[in-house]
């Protein structure tokens, strides 16, 4: 039998807390007018906003970060293979000839 690591309220608190600053930090570098910066920039900003609001949510409300080292291992290697993946066939798609949209202007009919 393995052994439950129980979580006080006080650790989920906490970490609710910071999965609402980091929403709110989403929301600001969204919609702020004050925030000069290129889109690609702002991207890479959202996406280590929610890569670290993932890494919140699956270590402490999925009890990853008190599990065995198999189920950490499958936890990182499963969305590495979804990127790869993603890049695998996106980059394939970019290389067809054509525009973007005429897949889908075909299909109905445009």
């Amino acid at each position: 039998m393995s052994s439950h690591h129980i979580v006080t309220p006080k650790t989920y608190g906490t970490v609710l807390i910071a999965l609402a600053c980091l929403m709110a930090l989403t929301c600001f570098a969204a919609k702020s007018p004050s925030m000069d910066i290129s889109p690609a920039v702002n991207l890479g900003l959202a996406l280590l906003i929610a890569v670290t609001k993932t890494a919140c949510v699956m270590s402490f409300f999925m009890h990853v970060k008190f599990s065995s080292k198999l189920v950490k291992v499958f936890t990182i290697t499963a969305p590495m293979f979804l990127m790869i993946l993603f890049f695998l066939v996106f980059s394939d798609f970019m290389t067809r000839g054509g525009s973007f949209w005429s897949p889908f202007s075909t299909a109905i009919g445009f």
